[in-house]
């Protein structure tokens, strides 16, 4: 068993390897294993990738310059600013111009 130390070995920066110590010795390290799979798998679930159209793509390439990319995604509905960042990114490595 680990004995929790007084309220100084706390606020010295010997906390985080004291609780590195302890997430590595005891079976909090499987428990919490466990709970990071099961809210990454929930997550994960969640997460539906689609495609860009056509439209969405030629929206992008009229407005990408001249517009704010959190005003684009208001245009474009599903579409994150890091998402729209990550497409004209693509597409400017394919060759293909904005207007």
């Amino acid at each position: 068993m680990t004995i929790i130390p007084n309220y100084n070995y706390f606020v010295k920066k010997n906390f985080l390897q004291w609780v590195q110590s302890i997430y590595r010795t005891s079976i909090v390290k499987i428990i919490l294993d466990k709970i990071v799979i099961i809210f990454y798998n929930m997550r994960m679930k969640k997460y539906r990738k689609k495609p860009w159209s056509e439209a969405e793509r030629k929206l992008l390439l009229t407005n990408y310059n001249y517009m704010d990319v959190n005003k684009l995604a208001e245009f474009l509905p599903g579409r994150t600013t890091t998402a729209i960042t990550s497409q004209a990114w693509y597409l400017r490595k394919r060759g293909l111009r904005f207007k």
